[in-house]
């Protein structure tokens, strides 16, 4: 399977670059929240190592 980009500029209007700002904070705010999730498990429970088959 071959990766392609693209690449995409975008002019958005005052009321359009509000809601891409807040929908950015929004989704940031919920990858640190996993991220402290997973690292707190982790520290707790200690990292699963893999088994190899």
């Amino acid at each position: 399977m071959q990766h392609q980009a693209v690449k995409v500029r975008l002019y958005p209007t005052s009321e359009q670059q509000k809601i891409l700002y807040q929908h950015f904070g929004c989704a940031r705010w919920w990858w640190n929240y996993a991220l402290k999730k997973k690292t707190t498990k982790i520290s707790k429970e200690g990292e699963r190592k893999s088994v190899k088959r």
